[in-house]
């Protein structure tokens, strides 16, 4: 219920940010002292250029964990979801309504959630495992189309993500971490989004992207049972709210 809320709060922000922007003009931006540009004549709609800034936003995750144990099959899956925040640089190239570019980031992400992975009639305790991804970074390319202020794009390219995982179970009245594992997967990212130019210079945006981990092996030795090898796989959508400088 909390991760709903927080949604909700996003996104009205994220609404917020874009209806400001659409209402205030460039002169507006001026008054208000944002830093002026190295490229004072620079029009109202042009996009080429290198930029910065820094984005938020909320992370939708849906793990599978599969293996076997003393011959039987095991199997859990969950979703996952927390905040990320994090920065961006890049750099776009305009023709006419066309632009161009490329855009690397990366993520703090408090993405993460509890399962049971095998069950105490079988196992003889509870063994749980609580799955994390603490960053995620990309590197994407971006092609859009201007309307006006508006730049609206499709992007996709390489993800890098670290997984983890820890597996426990409860001995004796406490909770013991059975085995603990991560890995740094290299992903596929894809997405889109819309750009919008509140000054010559700074512009806001809202953005999908979709992650998928692919899979990752750990092991868990449950006392008196046996070697669980399960298999993790990992997507993730992501939405997420920025504001970018262009120099």
């Amino acid at each position: 219920m909390i991760g709903e809320s927080v949604m909700r709060s996003v996104l009205r922000g994220i609404a917020l940010s874009l209806i400001i922007g659409s209402a205030a003009p460039a002169s507006a931006a001026d008054t208000l002292g944002w830093p002026s540009t190295g490229q004072p004549n620079r029009p109202i709609g042009d996009w080429t250029g290198v930029y910065v800034g820094l984005n938020g936003g909320f992370g939708f995750a849906h793990a599978t964990a599969s293996g076997t144990i003393a011959g039987f099959n095991a199997s859990a899956s969950q979703d996952l979801s927390g905040a990320i925040g994090g920065g961006q640089i890049g750099i776009n190239s305009q023709n006419g309504a066309m632009v161009l570019g490329v855009e690397a980031d990366i993520q703090a992400s408090g993405v993460s959630k509890d399962t049971l992975l095998c069950p105490a009639s079988f196992c003889g305790s509870d063994v749980s495992m609580t799955n994390k991804v603490p960053w995620f970074a990309t590197f994407r390319g971006r092609a859009g189309f201007v309307v006006e202020r508006f730049l609206v794009y499709a992007t996709g390219g390489l993800a890098y993500a670290q997984l983890s995982s820890t597996a426990s179970m409860p001995v004796g009245g406490v909770t013991v971490d059975l085995a603990s594992w991560s890995d740094t997967r290299v992903a596929w990212t894809a997405g889109a989004g819309v750009e919008f130019q509140v000054s010559r210079n700074w512009s806001t945006k809202i953005e999908y992207l979709y992650m998928d981990t692919g899979n990752f092996q750990g092991s868990v030795v449950v006392p008196s049972v046996g070697t669980l090898n399960p298999t993790l796989h990992v997507t993730e959508h992501i939405i997420r709210a920025g504001l970018n400088y262009r120099f």
